[in-house]
């Protein structure tokens, strides 16, 4: 039997192409950024990666109510949930038929609303579910309703009593 020798080992913290989006906790204690291969989660005071999750592209992401979540925006038109805890992707939402180019939290924190390059703002509540055969809830997206717009959605802002939303436009209207 041959025995194997490590001959050196290669260690790179950060992303392996370039990174699209960021995103701070609530306690700004940690930075999420996003890129085309994974979803990197880095301890603010020591700089240090502390979580590597593989991902589509992602081209939009938020923590989640609590910090215990990240959801994320792909260029595949899907919204990725991941548990921080476990580093693992709770759910993959089909939640635009283009690429997703904006997520915002509402201001209430219950839900979020994504915006694509399918000309559509859709509106997201934050649900617990429980998993097949388990007892255990995980977070999921539920999707509530839609807004057709002109052109694709490049950004999306929420007012702070979530009444309102601005929409960013590729004809560069708001």
């Amino acid at each position: 039997r041959e025995e194997l020798i490590a001959a050196g080992r290669l260690e790179k913290m950060g992303h392996r192409s370039d990174v699209r989006c960021l995103a701070f906790s609530s306690d700004n204690t940690a930075l999420a950024t996003g890129s085309s291969e994974a979803v990197k989660v880095w301890n603010r005071s020591s700089r240090a990666c502390v979580r590597t999750m593989a991902s589509g592209y992602c081209l939009a992401i938020t923590f989640c109510p609590g910090d215990r979540h990240l959801a994320v925006a792909t260029k595949g038109g899907t919204v990725e949930l991941y548990c921080l805890a476990s580093g693992e992707r709770t759910e993959s939402v089909a939640a635009h038929t283009g690429e997703v180019w904006a997520l915002v939290l509402t201001a209430d924190q219950r839900g979020f609303l994504t915006g694509g390059a399918d000309r559509t703002v859709k509106f997201w509540d934050f649900e617990l579910v429980a998993q097949e055969g388990s007892d255990v809830k995980v977070l999921s997206a539920i999707h509530r309703r839609t807004f057709q717009v002109e052109e694709g959605v490049t950004a999306l802002a929420v007012s702070p009593d979530s009444r309102l939303f601005a929409v960013a436009l590729l004809d560069s209207t708001v």
